[in-house]
């Protein structure tokens, strides 16, 4: 699962008017959603001005990782065009924090009514949540669970590689961190 968040959107609120401040969120769940879907994502939610991605179309976790992991560097190329852009039309200036983990979860409708869909819960889904929170505090823009970046055969050269603690586990999670997930290489 790949969790995504925009950057200092609080800020971005308050010093934007608010039909640019729907505008931005607009195109950059767009040009998120775009490099997902190409990598055979799924959109799981927007959750406020972030998203919750799944990846599990194939029958094999490294393709899965893998296809995560480009959909990240295809995100993180795409939210520096869209940034560029921005600059020019509105001077607003966009960029976002990224992590991916992967491991068992629990797949299936939930929810109540008319807001019930198929989703995904579980401890890995935290802990990618709670690898999104990191990458402010690591000034990363991306972080992702050791056991992804060899599953999807990454080169880890270019990433900072450590022990992380995560926010409600008892014990430390391996994780390698990358401040440009644009240049992201495999093996």
């Amino acid at each position: 699962m790949l969790f995504e968040d925009l950057r200092n959107f609080t800020k971005l609120s308050e010093t934007t008017l608010p039909y640019d401040v729907v505008y931005i969120v607009n195109k950059y769940d767009a040009t998120c959603g775009k490099a997902i879907e190409a990598n055979t994502g799924r959109l799981d939610k927007f959750i406020g001005e972030g998203i919750m991605a799944i990846f599990e179309a194939s029958d094999s976790i490294e393709m899965n990782c893998k296809r995560g992991v480009k959909a990240a560097s295809e995100i993180s190329k795409q939210i520096k065009m869209l940034s560029q852009d921005l600059r020019k039309e509105i001077s607003a200036e966009v960029n976002c924090g990224m992590a991916i983990h992967t491991g068992q979860s629990i797949v299936g409708m939930m929810g109540y009514g008319d807001t019930l869909s198929r989703t995904v819960i579980g401890d890995n889904v935290n802990v990618a949540s709670r690898l999104e929170q990191m990458t402010k505090a690591y000034n990363s823009e991306l972080i992702i669970f050791k056991q992804v970046a060899k599953q999807a055969a990454l080169k880890t050269s270019e990433f900072v590689e450590e022990s992380g603690e995560v926010r409600g586990r008892n014990e430390k999670l391996d994780i390698v961190s990358n401040p440009d997930a644009s240049q992201l290489q495999f093996s």
